[in-house]
């Protein structure tokens, strides 16, 4: 045999050693995969209490027999963050946990109001646990959260997330940007973070899966409160759905803004599309002035206007839509700096302003406070339904 026949399949046969292959291969049967994770503060010993719902695949899957009626399980442990994880859980957990892919991370009012650093160091330092997931803030004790069965969606996680992403593309409530990393990005900095307010509707936690046989969906169910407003990692107040979606406007959060409006004595719904928002901070001898400048593509949800749907009633619309976003954006600003609320982020854009006079500007960490707030909107309807006349009925 020629030397350079033998030699090839020699050199394969020794590289192949190098090969790892699937060493760090886990079975799917191995595993506790984690859909939601709930954080509180234990009451008698300060301590963290961490809650895991694990996905019960047999619940959630299509099976000729009658399938387990647990879509998941929730395991609860008390004890510092590390520990939980690596230690105390597999005393109970018959597998390992497994949570690169959960859906969101809720952890209670007053746990939010003692600060999530710690939280927050332990997902980023290790290998495994990332921030790339939603932070909600419980209402309601997280046990009634965590240890009830959601309707419609069988994992209360997904549900969550739902909640957060259609809220953000119907109403502008609540914006996708709500994540830990978001949080991470401002404490440092001092911007004002917002994150979404959840709550349990019902006396107490449904427990049971026999309670997705009933018809009413609306008890014992989670529905969005508000917003957690935090700064640098620690709760310092709440915001109304309301406030929230002012918030993310003048915050270039979302895409879109409903709003209801009386025009004629008749109520008109109107949404924005490809909502655009231009911020510019000048110096006028020493005043300060931020011009806030709002442009919007507008559909015409809802008319109920007795009248033809003309250009001069789109004019009018328009009008007072415009209006609208100016009287109510001032509005939420000035409530917000009595509360010493930095909503706009005016002291951080000081910082990023180059200048002697910009930098003694800046030191002044009260100087967001005398800002002018200047705010102009450009929306024009874009899209409106098929009915031009209303129907009279006559």
């Amino acid at each position: 045999m020629p030397p350079a026949i033998w030699k090839l399949p020699v050199v394969v046969i020794l590289a192949s050693f190098l090969l790892a292959g699937c060493w760090d291969m886990k079975e799917i049967n191995q595993l506790a995969i984690v859909n939601l994770i709930g954080v509180d503060t234990h009451k008698n010993t300060g301590k963290q209490e961490l809650y895991y719902q694990v996905i019960n695949p047999k619940g959630i899957a299509t099976q000729a027999g009658a399938p387990e009626k647990a879509t998941v399980y929730t395991y609860r442990f008390i004890g510092r963050l590390g520990d939980q994880f690596e230690d105390i859980s597999p005393d109970v957990i018959p597998r390992q946990l497994f949570t690169q892919h959960y859906q969101a991370i809720v952890v209670s009012e007053r746990y939010a109001k003692s600060g999530l650093r710690e939280l927050l160091n332990f997902k980023e330092g290790h290998p495994e646990r990332g921030t790339n997931v939603y932070l909600l803030v419980s209402d309601a004790p997280i046990d009634r959260i965590m240890d009830s069965f959601i309707p419609l969606e069988p994992l209360p996680g997904r549900s969550m997330r739902s909640i957060i992403e259609n809220q953000s593309e119907m109403t502008g409530r609540i914006s996708t940007h709500t994540r830990m990393k978001d949080l991470i990005e401002n404490m440092e900095t001092g911007q004002i973070s917002v994150f979404p307010i959840i709550t349990y509707i019902g006396e107490k936690s449904s427990e049971n899966s026999n309670r997705l046989e009933h018809i009413q969906g609306t008890n014992g169910n989670i529905a969005l409160l508000g917003g957690a407003l935090f700064i640098h990692d620690r709760m310092v107040g709440k915001l109304t759905k309301d406030e929230m979606k002012w918030y993310n406007l003048l915050n270039r959060k979302h895409e879109r803004f409903l709003e209801t409006l009386v025009i004629n004595g008749e109520s008109v719904q109107v949404k924005t599309l490809n909502t655009r928002l231009m911020k510019k901070l000048e110096l006028h001898g020493e005043e300060l002035i931020l011009h806030i400048q709002i442009f919007a593509n507008t559909n015409l949800i809802f008319n109920d206007q007795k009248v033809p749907t003309t250009t001069t009633l789109f004019n009018q619309i328009e009008a007072e839509f415009n209006q609208r976003i100016q009287k109510e954006s001032q509005r939420f600003i000035e409530d917000s700096r009595k509360k010493g609320w930095d909503v706009l982020g005016i002291q951080y854009l000081l910082h990023l302003k180059k200048g002697a006079q910009w930098k003694r500007l800046a030191e002044d960490k009260d100087r967001w406070k005398k800002v002018k707030v200047v705010i102009s909107s450009h929306n024009k309807i874009e899209t409106i339904g098929s009915l031009i006349s209303p129907y009279k009925g006559e």
